[in-house]
């Protein structure tokens, strides 16, 4: 099933007449149905959906900007637990990880 430009921004049509939304979301390319056959309902719903799709996928990333420091505190904490690292492989760990 290929997905046709309506000539509306998000809004697309299938080859049956189904109409879909479209839209990149947190630098993937999301879609939904919007369960019609009629350009006029699907351009009313078209809003809508758009606005629950990115409040659905953005809540993967629970809307929070990850740092290089928030990365590499959970990996050093991460690393601090594995039982089979030397003291002095952990010591390491901790010393680059200040430095950055």
């Amino acid at each position: 099933m290929g997905l046709k430009s309506t000539g509306i921004t998000n809004l697309f049509v299938s080859s049956y007449g189904n109409y879909y939304w479209k839209a990149k979301i947190n630098g993937s390319v999301r879609q939904g149905a919007l369960e019609t056959k009629s350009m006029s309902v699907a351009k009313s719903r078209l809003f809508r959906r758009l606005q629950s799709g990115k409040a659905r996928y953005q809540g993967e990333h629970h809307g929070k900007v990850v740092t290089l420091g928030d990365w590499l505190r959970e990996w050093i904490r991460r690393e601090l637990k594995r039982p089979n690292l030397k003291p002095g492989t952990k010591y390491d760990y901790e010393k680059k990880v200040k430095s950055l």
